[in-house]
């Protein structure tokens, strides 16, 4: 095999080498990043809704609260 040969043949080796390696970095970044946004976004809506059962609770109490009030036993 030629000198040629074996440069262009290790280049090509080498290149493609730090492509697949750069292609691997990159999904592995890209797959944490994915993964904490997800979970970020899914902690947002379970705050989202917990705090919007505690309103409707909190005023569910506050309903029947007002409505036994008024009401007041004679004597």
């Amino acid at each position: 095999m030629k000198l040629q040969t074996k440069l262009l043949v290790s280049s090509i080796a080498l290149s493609v080498t730090c492509v697949i390696a750069s292609c691997l970095t990159l999904g592995w970044l890209t797959t944490g990043e994915a993964k904490r946004l997800l979970l970020q976004n899914v902690e947002n809506q379970l705050v989202a809704s917990r705090n919007q059962t505690a309103k409707q609770v909190e005023d569910y109490f506050n309903t029947i609260t007002a409505g036994i009030m008024p009401v007041k036993r004679p004597r």
